[in-house]
């Protein structure tokens, strides 16, 4: 919405311009409820601009990398195919964020564990979960429903997240139902692709592991 006021002074005024979106327009503003209000601006791209794809089939991440390099933030996390450890700490501490608080968590020094519900099924925003990552570097999630059963409001809070926590190289621990292999069923398949990408860089356990307090 904030770029539609530019892209229509831009074709009134031929001024040439070039950017980038990880959607087609077709998909910009994809909610049912606001998408409607965004449709002229779609209209005006695909009538007066050139649409190109820049799209590749190679996952980087995939390639194999260094034998000697050790794993650190991100990618010493892992994806646990059972939704709590026989170990799981008491959760008893509130969290304060924004003018709201969020728990009860269990934290111990940098890291925290909360459950999904907590973390996924409040009202959070991408702000919240910048500002909380910013204070833990290591986090466990708990009690991940079956990726198939995941509304999308709750998919892209967990999609967000894991953005997030690659970007900042923090250190994630998922305990889940399944392996996350529904994952982004109702996301694009831009997002899905990238958030398959990420998950794919956590080591996966089909049995329970403690993760060392730093």
């Amino acid at each position: 919405m904030f770029m539609a006021k530019l892209i229509r002074h831009c074709t009134e005024h031929e001024i040439q311009l070039f950017t980038t979106s990880n959607y087609g327009p077709e998909n910009l503003l994809d909610d049912d409820t606001f998408h409607h209000l965004v449709q002229p601006t779609i209209d005006r791209i695909q009538r007066d601009f050139i649409v190109f794809s820049l799209d590749h089939s190679v996952d980087y991440r995939q390639l194999e990398s260094d034998p000697g390099l050790v794993p650190d933030g991100y990618r010493k996390g892992s994806l646990n195919l059972f939704e709590t450890p026989d170990d799981m700490p008491v959760h008893d501490t509130m969290v304060e964020i924004g003018y709201d608080e969020i728990g009860p968590v269990h934290l111990r020094a940098d890291e925290i564990w909360i459950s999904f519900d907590q973390i996924c099924r409040t009202r959070r925003n991408t702000a919240d979960y910048l500002e909380l990552a910013s204070r833990y570097s290591c986090w466990h999630i708990t009690s991940i429903p079956a990726s198939s059963t995941l509304p999308m409001d709750e998919e892209r809070r967990l999609a967000n997240l894991i953005d997030i926590f690659y970007d900042k190289n923090v250190e994630v621990h998922l305990y889940a139902a399944d392996n996350l292999g529904d994952l982004g069923h109702m996301l694009h398949d831009t997002e899905r692709a990238r958030l398959t990408s990420r998950l794919a860089q956590l080591q996966l356990n089909e049995y329970e592991r403690t993760c060392v307090s730093r």
